[in-house]
């Protein structure tokens, strides 16, 4: 479904675009025309906003917190929705994040410091679904989410290393590297003074 979003793909056919809404969790007239409010209906009969409530120029991002379902393909079907931030629209169109797989993420703990700490909130591009250049990146392993600074490296393999040097470097080889699974690139930071 990301490969629309990149550019390398037609236009997906009516079914395949209810999916992709679906997934994100939006309605299919805001997939095919972006002027509406995206709306997810609960099991119990309510609903909430998700992802793409606007207001004026702002665009609501979803917060991720805690596991992430996996679907078929192995993306997220649906994070549990916590909050959410907004962010300006042409900002996000600037640094090239499309509204509609900006996630926000708090960070826990202290494998990221010094660069992030616990409290720091990060823009999360999920539309980047595997490692072309090097990047702080929130990876899924097993249940958990981790942030990671993650390198390519010429044999194909992944150098994963978290910046406080308490937690040591690991390699995935090239053979799995394809196995990793990535919810998305960090591509801002903010935090509380």
């Amino acid at each position: 479904m990301r490969s629309y979003t990149k550019g390398k793909g037609t236009l997906p056919s009516l079914e395949i675009a209810a999916q992709i809404a679906r997934a994100a969790n939006v309605s299919l007239d805001w997939l095919v025309n972006g002027d509406t409010i995206g709306f997810h209906e609960g099991d119990d009969g309510g609903g909430y906003v998700v992802n793409m409530a606007e207001q004026g120029n702002y665009v609501a991002i979803t917060r991720i917190d805690g596991v992430l379902p996996a679907i078929a393909d192995g993306s997220p079907e649906q994070e549990e929705l916590v909050q959410i931030a907004a962010f300006r629209r042409e900002w996000l169109t600037r640094i090239g994040v499309s509204p509609i797989f900006a996630r926000f993420f708090v960070v826990k703990g202290d494998a990221m410091a010094p660069t992030l700490v616990a409290g720091d909130g990060l823009l999360i591009d999920s539309a980047v679904d595997d490692v072309e250049e090097q990047g702080i990146y929130l990876i899924r392993a097993d249940d958990r989410l981790m942030l990671k600074r993650i390198a390519p490296r010429i044999d194909g393999s992944l150098q994963i290393m978290s910046d406080n040097p308490i937690y040591p470097p690991e390699v995935i080889p090239a053979s799995q590297a394809a196995d990793l699974k990535i919810v998305g690139q960090v591509r801002w930071f903010g935090r509380s003074i």
